[in-house]
């Protein structure tokens, strides 16, 4: 069933045309800080909003970083203590830290990090010509 599905895209929903899929990087446009990174999940029912998985630069919130030429790790949240840790590797005791967001504060096209976790050139580029550069940096 889901082979002919994938030969039909008559019977495709708009984010798989859109080649959002699970697994699959995006930009979100946020209010502030301008964008965060995640990783899509899953759509929810309604098609219109994804389960994404929140990264972020290991040094997050030190002054003078660059959002886009660091490394990006997923983020998890401890069950105890709730504190967000970035680790390539769910630590014990953690669940991902996860968000519903609505599709259209989906930026530009999914896309996979570099091997060594950086956002691909061609992402960056997108992002300098669409945010000042106050917003590049932490």
């Amino acid at each position: 069933m889901q082979l002919e599905k994938l030969g039909n895209k008559d019977q495709w929903h708009e984010a798989e045309v859109l080649g959002q899929v699970p697994g699959a990087m995006v930009i979100i446009n946020t209010p502030i800080i301008g964008f965060n990174v995640g990783r899509l999940v899953r759509t929810q029912d309604d098609y219109v909003s994804w389960t994404i998985q929140w990264f972020n630069i290991r040094d997050a919130g030190v002054g003078g970083k660059s959002r886009l030429t660091n490394s990006y790790l997923p983020c998890w949240l401890d069950k105890t203590s709730g504190k967000e840790i970035r680790s390539v590797l769910q630590p014990e005791n953690s669940d991902p830290m996860l968000y519903t967001v609505k599709r259209k504060r989906i930026l530009f096209e999914p896309f996979e990090l570099t091997s060594n976790g950086r956002l691909p050139k061609e992402v960056q580029a997108k992002l300098k010509s669409r945010y000042a550069s106050e917003k590049l940096v932490f």
